[in-house]
């Protein structure tokens, strides 16, 4: 419990100097370096990062990514729930900057290290003193607090001076990842490989981005073409 504790820890200080310190340029190269020392150091303390059943991850990864591609399409193309895809963070994004998103950032920046870090390392060190349901609610937690930051800036890009406003987008936010978090933690277990949540992450966050770009205004969206 000692080891999870120091891990949790550390990606709790990790979080406020990527989201408060780190400019987004570097938000790539330093989760990459991120996620390596984090592969490092699960294989070192013995944990399995299931590099043996890669063929199992691709097969349910990219079944799962179908079906979550699929319903976020089917939602965003929805009148009633495409206001819920709006995200300020994709307001000024550029051809080229979305370009770098969804083919850098999100798939590799982000669904690597995240799942590295909490489908892998965190669970890992858990499940050596509690059970893995325990194991797993508890990194799916983790996960949910992890996007309280990214949560609060996207409340304030809105423009809402209204503190108590942050309270259902940060409440809302910490619940639907967290849940998301346990699903990955499913794909993990059932593939016995990260490659199956990768994927998953990558296409939930891929086709979610698309959706909040749908979801701006015509006048709203970047015309910038590079």
């Amino acid at each position: 419990m000692i080891a999870a504790g120091a891990a949790a820890l550390g990606l709790g200080a990790y979080n406020l100097l990527l989201h408060r310190r780190i400019p987004r340029r570097w938000h790539l190269p330093t989760n990459l370096a991120a996620a390596a020392g984090l592969l490092w150091a699960g294989r070192a303390a013995g944990l399995d990062m299931g590099r043996g059943r890669t063929g199992d991850g691709l097969r349910l990864g990219l079944s799962a990514s179908a079906v979550v591609a699929g319903s976020v399409a089917a939602a965003a193309g929805t009148p009633r729930l495409r206001p819920l895809f709006a995200d300020e963070r994709v307001r000024a994004d550029s051809r080229r900057e979305m370009a770098y998103e969804l083919l850098a950032r999100i798939p590799v920046g982000t669904a690597v290290f995240e799942e590295v870090a909490f489908r892998g390392v965190l669970p890992g060190l858990l499940a050596r003193t509690t059970t893995e349901a325990q194991a797993s609610g508890i990194s799916s937690l983790l996960f949910g607090l992890w996007h309280v930051l990214p949560a609060l800036d996207n409340h304030e890009r809105s423009g809402t001076a209204d503190r108590l406003g942050q309270l259902p987008t940060v409440a809302a936010t910490v619940g639907a990842t967290a849940t998301a978090g346990l699903g990955f933690d499913w794909l993990r277990r059932r593939s016995g490989s990260l490659l199956a949540p990768i994927l998953t992450h990558a296409a939930l966050n891929s086709t979610s981005y698309l959706a909040a770009q749908a979801a701006l205004a015509p006048g709203q969206r970047m015309s910038v073409s590079g």
